[in-house]
């Protein structure tokens, strides 16, 4: 399992925030989640993530990818 933690460290929030995973060819995608909980965008390895409208100052998006092989 992959994960991804996306943090604001700034006071303001922040919007628009997208996210691109690119995995090696020797692994096969199982599932992944995103705060949205939407299925992403796949293309091959190649996992497009819908973009977090707003992100808080101070707060974390998680996604998180799982792989066989």
């Amino acid at each position: 399992i992959y994960t991804v933690r996306i943090l604001n460290q700034g006071s303001a929030a922040a919007t628009n925030i997208g996210l691109t995973v690119v995995l090696p060819d020797l692994v096969k995608i199982t599932a992944a989640n995103d705060p949205s909980r939407r299925p992403p965008r796949q293309d091959m390895q190649r996992l497009v993530f819908a973009p977090v409208a707003t992100l808080a100052g101070g707060a974390e998006a998680t996604f998180t990818v799982t792989v066989q092989g």
